[in-house]
């Protein structure tokens, strides 16, 4: 595999069918480069790998987060736009009206977007990194 270096503004739906896993440099996340697959990543850096969406509707999309504490979700839009879901609460929530634009850029209700489960498809320290995103309550 020939390592590739990208800006990391510019990762796209192709760069991570040819590839699942980059590492993104850090602190500036100007740049990432492509990373051999592998079963399982056992070192604490700053990859992003694609990662499965599944939204309320059963509709699923693709895009990618960090491996390592599921933060800055992106997801793919249908012409291969990236649609950035903001997230909140150690990343599990996002405001109610971070959800009403998301859905909308989905073409979809808050209701039929929310909540959306995550998988990550590469273990991380011999976990399959998953969970579930939902909307802030005004409780919270």
């Amino acid at each position: 595999m020939k390592s590739q270096r990208k800006a990391f503004a510019l990762l796209n739906p192709r760069d991570f069918e040819s590839n699942p896993i980059w590492l993104v440099e850090l602190p500036e996340r100007a740049f990432a480069t492509n990373v051999k697959p592998v079963g399982d990543i056992a070192d604490y850096g700053p990859y992003v790998a694609l990662t499965v969406y599944t939204l309320a509707d059963g509709t699923t999309f693709r895009g990618y987060c960090f491996a390592y504490d599921c933060s800055g979700h992106v997801l793919f839009g249908t012409g291969g736009e990236l649609i950035h879901l903001p997230a909140y609460d150690d990343r599990d929530s996002c405001s109610p009206e971070d959800a009403v634009t998301f859905a909308a850029r989905l073409g979809r209700t808050v209701e039929n977007v929310f909540p959306i489960r995550f998988r990550v498809s590469v273990t991380y320290y011999g976990s399959v990194q998953e969970g579930e995103i939902t909307v802030q309550t005004k409780n919270r």
